[in-house]
């Protein structure tokens, strides 16, 4: 493994997770937005926007964080076979 890859790798996993920390703390501030103003539609809608938002950042966490363990446990097989 390339410890510049690694070093990419990880450091887009953690702006990734601080990027989905933001959103979901913006996602629960929405939710409590349309607890308190149910019949608000323009919240239901920013909300609904707000939480596909916060999915896609989560997909992308998860796929770079995949990535990663992919790339130590292909690592970890190379070693292990020489």
């Amino acid at each position: 493994m390339k410890d510049l890859t690694f070093a990419k790798l990880i450091n887009e996993c953690y702006k990734s997770l601080d990027a989905l920390m933001a959103e979901s703390q913006q996602t629960l501030t929405l939710l409590r937005m349309v607890k308190q103003y149910p019949e608000d539609s323009e919240r239901k809608t920013a909300l609904r926007l707000q939480w596909q938002r916060e999915n896609r950042l989560r997909l992308g966490y998860e796929e770079r964080r995949a990535e990663l363990l992919r790339l130590i446990s292909g690592q970890s097989q190379s070693n292990n076979a020489a």
